[in-house]
């Protein structure tokens, strides 16, 4: 059998992957008070917000220990499975040495480690096309080699109410926030590996718009394959998205995702984004 594994990065609710045959290992979170959650295990997404709101500090994450892949590859081993493991980018977390050297401790080889590139619903994306590879049939080998040809045309892009979470969780550079926050401007992100600030724009409407003429400009979204729409808090803020995604594109509507603790730390409420396969399939 194959086991498809990913982080709780991934943002998969976990009655979906119980759905969809994923199994989750959860990223940690430490509030400024000193207590510790798994994302998405303790608190929903919903109640970390609301806790994240009564600290002026940040929460910090962390990636599980080697151990808890050890053990996981373990029971796989034992019987005699194998697994495609999908990660948070390496560029955003170290996750993904936790689990080669986990495979490594249990003396795991029949498994596929792939970095995603990306994280939370672009990670996802991921995730499901393993699931419905290896519900074809496939073996963890094809399901890995399809991943690691794909994973290059699937993309994230959103705006964040400001760039402060992400420089001081320290996945952005000063000088990005400091500009950010003169101009007063909405900034605009994309996961290209890591977290990159790819434009501005001056509140909801025109945020929307702005991510909507980068869309397009990448060639538009592969209307054959999945995409959905992402937020933190507030699911209407992808109405603008669901629009352009019904009426302009004439596609059904995009499946709803919340942003979890592990990536909501570092990007804060009032994110919104959407998550694509782009049009230019020249290789699947």
């Amino acid at each position: 059998m194959v086991r498809i594994l990913t982080d709780s990065a991934s943002d998969m609710p976990p009655a979906q992957a119980r759905e969809w045959g994923v199994d989750l290992i959860p990223n940690l979170v430490t509030f400024p008070d000193g207590s510790t959650i798994q994302d998405n295990v303790d608190l929903t997404s919903d109640e970390f917000y609301q806790q994240m709101a009564r600290f002026s500090d940040l929460p910090r994450t962390s990636q599980p220990g080697p151990d808890a892949f050890r053990d996981y590859y373990s029971k796989a081993a034992q019987a005699g499975d194998s697994v495609v493991t999908v990660t948070i980018s390496s560029a955003l977390s170290s996750l993904i040495q936790s689990a080669q050297l986990g495979a490594r401790m249990a003396g795991f080889t029949d498994g596929y480690i792939i970095d995603s590139y990306q994280a939370s619903l672009s990670q996802q994306l991921q995730v499901r096309r393993a699931v419905r590879l290896r519900d074809e049939g496939a073996s963890a080998a094809e399901i890995a080699m399809y991943l690691e040809r794909e994973k290059r045309h699937v993309h994230l892009l959103g705006m964040v109410e400001d760039l402060d979470h992400l420089r001081r969780g320290g996945r952005l550079s000063v000088a990005a926030t400091l500009t950010g926050l003169m101009l007063g401007l909405k900034p605009l992100i994309e996961i290209n590996g890591k977290v990159c600030a790819v434009g501005k724009a001056r509140g909801w409407a025109a945020a929307c718009a702005a991510i909507i003429k980068r869309l397009e400009g990448m060639g538009g979204l592969d209307p054959k394959r999945e995409y959905m729409l992402g937020y933190s808090v507030d699911p209407h803020e992808v109405d603008l998205l669901q629009k352009y995604i019904t009426e302009t594109l004439g596609l059904p509507p995009a499946e709803l995702g919340q942003i979890g603790a592990a990536v909501g730390t570092h990007v804060g409420p009032g994110t919104f984004g959407i998550v694509f396969y782009d049009n230019q399939p020249d290789d699947f």
